[in-house]
């Protein structure tokens, strides 16, 4: 049984072993929120959302390899959007995945984080586009 949550604060060791695990690590940005999915007390994935004022950045959503194509991800988002009261933008290289859940393409704005923290330059930054699911 999976069991999705925020995470708890002495869990961040854990959470920073995961996020090198899944090469999420974004040391310049520091989460409002942290969201761990736990599948038989053990943690297999991550979402990390920052609250910036007049929106939310997603910078994070991952799972290990071997728990991924079961919908884990899709529930995980789920639950990290559920409520929000503001737009909510991130950066994707796979945007197919995120447009399912009413996110578009946009011009970055200018409140958001550069590309530069999350090694945009190191991935595949011509696939890379921002995009936002605004507000319900």
């Amino acid at each position: 049984m999976i069991k999705i949550r925020l995470a708890k604060s002495e869990e961040k060791s854990l959470i920073a072993e995961l996020e090198r695990k899944l090469d999420l690590e974004i040391p310049s940005l520091r989460p409002d929120e942290t969201w761990v999915i736990e599948e038989k007390g053990e943690l297999v994935g991550l979402a990390r959302i920052t609250d910036l004022g007049p929106a939310y950045f997603l910078s994070s959503v991952g799972l290990l390899p071997e728990k991924r194509g079961r919908g884990l991800a899709r529930q995980l988002l789920q639950a990290v959007l559920k409520k929000r009261d503001k737009d909510v933008y991130l950066y994707t290289i796979i945007p197919e995945f995120f447009f399912h859940f009413g996110f578009q393409k946009v011009d970055p704005p200018a409140f958001l984080p550069s590309r530069s923290i999350l090694d945009c330059q190191g991935c595949r930054p011509n696939q890379c586009l921002c995009l936002v699911r605004r507000k319900p």
